[in-house]
């Protein structure tokens, strides 16, 4: 008999039982341990892989969020100089061509011998639609001989003054020649509405106007504040040049443009259904809105000016831009 047999035989059976039950019993518990530790692992991944998707996909949004702000940025920079590069470019023309007639218009009162004497009348309401040069004279002022030779000698520009107009690509409302005694040469399509409802030339004084004294008191080109005219019933903005002889004042030139080829040029662009786009002056005056409500709601007959709104964003913006960088917000 071997040893473990002998000794097997010594221990009674009910302590070989005890010992059996221990073994499974330590079995068991440490089956158990080891399974709730299994479990406890498992539940650790799996929360260590849920937290691990989530930042993922919070960084997946984070970055699309970015990339679709710059994309969106991006776009409307471009929209933004685009539009701002075809306004410019038409203004510019009305500049030029204004520039162009003060050129003239000094050397016919600077050798007038050159030049030939024309006839020019008074506005007649029968001239409706017809492109014509007419003469105003304030009613306070009575012409002199040498005032109608000066005006008739200025009245050869007719063919160029006419010219102007009808090829600029811009809707030039008018051209305007003012002396320093308020008599004024005009060139548009607007004769009839210059007549009284007696039959009289309503009264018009250039000097007493914003882009007048705004050259006059520059004396270089003026831009006056974009205004609707009652009048004309038409939005206009005017431009005009000081003319000077030997540092002597001698005319005024003014051209008028309908502001309607700016508001194509702005509805055109669009960024979505809820956006628009709209043109503010350098002095915060909203000149025009592709929108009709809220702040930068447009009305032709209401004066907004954006420092007036409260919208700290809104007035960075527009210095940003007049610094000529791109303001976000």
């Amino acid at each position: 008999m071997s040893l473990r047999e002998k000794a097997k035989a010594k221990l009674p059976n009910g302590l070989q039982f005890k010992i059996f039950k221990l073994c499974m019993l330590l079995v068991l518990v440490a089956s158990i341990g080891f399974t709730i530790l299994g479990v406890s692992h498992l539940r650790r991944i799996r929360n260590l892989t849920r937290e691990a998707e989530e930042r993922q996909i919070q960084s997946v949004k984070e970055e699309s969020q970015e990339y679709m702000m710059e994309m969106t940025s991006q776009n409307m920079s471009e929209i933004a100089w685009t539009t701002s590069l075809c306004i410019f470019y038409e203004l510019w023309m009305v500049q030029h061509d204004a520039g162009s007639l003060v050129g003239q218009v000094e050397d016919v009162l600077r050798h007038p011998d050159h030049y030939s004497e024309q006839d020019v009348s008074a506005p007649k309401k029968s001239d409706k639609d017809v492109l014509r040069l007419q003469l105003i004279v304030p009613k306070n002022y009575t012409p002199t001989e040498e005032d109608m030779v000066t005006v008739r000698k200025l009245a050869s520009l007719k063919p160029l003054l006419s010219d102007m107009i009808l090829d600029s690509s811009f809707e030039i409302l008018e051209f305007m020649i003012a002396l320093p005694n308020g008599m004024t040469l005009s060139m548009d399509t607007l004769s009839d509405r210059k007549i009284d409802e007696d039959g009289s030339v309503r009264n018009f004084d250039p000097r007493l106007r914003d882009w007048y004294i705004g050259a006059t008191t520059l004396k270089h080109g003026y831009s006056a504040k974009p205004n609707y005219s009652e009048l004309l019933d038409v939005e206009l903005m005017e431009y005009a040049v000081p003319v000077y002889i030997d540092d002597k004042l001698v005319a005024v030139v003014e051209s008028a443009v309908r502001l309607d080829t700016i508001h194509d040029i702005v509805d055109t662009v669009a960024f979505g259904d809820n956006d628009f786009s709209c043109v503010i002056s350098d002095d915060g005056d909203l000149i025009y809105s592709s929108n009709d409500t809220g702040e930068l709601g447009y009305n032709a007959k209401v004066d907004t000016n954006i420092k007036d709104l409260g919208n700290e964003k809104l007035l960075w913006i527009v210095e940003e831009a007049k610094k000529q960088y791109a303001g976000f917000t």
